[in-house]
């Protein structure tokens, strides 16, 4: 069995303002290597049972890396079509479901360097895991 810690990692390479987490993700592994991150769609069916679902994303909205707690506290975008659909809409529904856990969302500015947020990620993680991560 894998007793690794799991993250999440949403983004999409095309788009700047969503792709932080993945140009910081190799740095990340090298830094983390206790943590398994697992690139993936969140329109994909995931595999989020567990306590913890720890999640690694880019939000506007925000100045700093923020943990997100909370659902509520993630603002869906209006709903249109079924195009519209979003992360925060797939965990508010599975959670209304009763088929999702406690969601932490390691959430990066839309707007930070690379660098930066590398930096400010590593010491979250740190301080959220320890020497556990």
């Amino acid at each position: 069995m894998n007793n690794k810690r799991r993250i999440f990692v949403f983004g999409n390479p095309r788009v700047r303002a969503d792709s932080l987490p993945l140009w910081i993700l190799p740095k990340l592994r090298k830094r983390f290597p206790k943590i398994e991150f697992v690139v993936a769609d969140p329109t994909e069916m995931l595999d989020y049972s567990g306590e913890e679902v720890w999640i690694l994303d880019s939000a506007t909205g925000i100045s700093d890396v923020t943990v997100f707690e909370h659902l509520p506290a993630m603002e869906s975008s209006e709903r249109m079509s079924v195009h519209d659909y979003d992360l925060a809409y797939e965990l508010k529904l599975l959670q209304k479901l009763g088929k999702l856990g406690k969601v932490r969302i390691v959430a990066l500015p839309t707007t930070m360097g690379e660098s930066e947020a590398l930096a400010r990620v590593s010491s979250c993680l740190t301080s959220l895991f320890g020497n556990q991560g």
